[in-house]
């Protein structure tokens, strides 16, 4: 993952869609597995300057927001909003299960939160299957707490 995530992280495009704002919303898991390996190559020494999004280009583009906090903040919240809501589909998954008479919609909802569910499962396996996957998201929480 260290050699992946050096070149990785300096690909202009890819870097533009893991730091706009909306990247983690749309890409929980992603997000934060992204988020995590910067933190860990980028954030991992005290005297190492934050990142910063840097464009080669004077030309106007229209890019969405950038999230300009640390990585390791980033991947934090964002894996507090994968267990707020991975807890929410639980609870609801259960309400559904319990009832008598499921209706057609209440089997949609049901899917819906074991999509949810998965995205718990996905990150689990990344770092029960991934050999560095646990240094990298140890070296991101270390990061938030010194940011």
């Amino acid at each position: 993952p260290e050699i992946l995530g050096r070149y990785v992280i300096r690909v202009p495009d890819l870097v533009k869609e893991v730091h706009a704002s909306i990247f983690m919303d749309e890409n929980l898991v992603d997000g934060i597995l992204w988020t995590a390996l910067g933190s860990s190559l980028l954030e991992s020494k005290l005297e190492a300057p934050k990142p910063r999004l840097k464009l080669r280009t004077n030309a106007k583009l229209n890019l969405p927001p950038v999230d300009t906090s640390s990585l390791a903040e980033r991947c934090d919240s964002g894996f507090e909003q994968l267990c707020k809501s991975c807890n929410s589909a639980l609870t609801s998954y259960k309400v559904i299960v319990e009832k008598e008479d499921q209706s057609e919609d209440d089997e949609n909802e049901a899917r819906q939160h074991k999509e949810t569910l998965g995205s718990i499962v996905k990150f689990s396996n990344y770092l029960s299957n991934c050999p560095h996957g646990i240094k990298i998201w140890l070296d991101s929480l270390n990061n938030k707490e010194d940011a």
